[in-house]
């Protein structure tokens, strides 16, 4: 149900669009973003703390231990996925520190933001109109595959 939210969708999309051609440190760093966000993020709603996170809302311990307003084994940051993507996480217990968001239009801009700062060989932008991808560069995956549409001049414009 959460991809139903245009701003949870675009949200994931730019993670994904910005691994494209990434290097192995900057996909880990996008991995790090997935886990505090799509996993285990949360967000602010009327002065109260709700999870939105996959991991955060499959599991009612969790949930709770993420929620509480009177747990103070957590930390809760504000989501900024600078600092995000540095954090250590557990994979078998329950998070200790967790970054939550004003709003999911307020965590979709920062993840475009950052996003579009990942250094890689080439840019890609998502046209909705065509439902295809176009790079600022021919792209061929090595040794075989998937071909990226390349930019055309007349497309130039689209990815200002």
């Amino acid at each position: 149900p959460m991809f139903t939210d245009p701003d949870f969708a675009d949200f994931t999309q730019y993670i994904g669009m910005a691994s494209l051609g990434a290097s192995d440190e900057e996909v880990k760093r996008l991995a790090t973003n997935y886990w505090f966000s799509v996993e285990f993020g949360l967000l602010w709603e009327s002065g109260e703390i709700r999870g939105y996170g996959a991991g955060v809302l499959s599991s009612f311990g969790e949930l709770m231990h993420a929620t509480s307003p009177t747990n103070s084994k957590i930390e809760i940051r504000p989501f900024d996925p600078f600092a995000a993507c540095h954090q250590d996480y557990p994979i078998t217990k329950l998070q200790p520190v967790y970054f939550a968001a004003s709003s999911l239009a307020d965590a979709k801009a920062k993840m475009k933001t950052y996003a579009d700062q990942v250094d890689r060989p080439f840019h890609v932008k998502y046209i909705p109109e065509t439902e295809c991808m176009v790079t600022d560069k021919k792209v061929f995956s090595r040794p075989v595959g998937l071909k990226f549409t390349p930019v055309y001049p007349e497309m130039q414009e689209l990815l200002l």
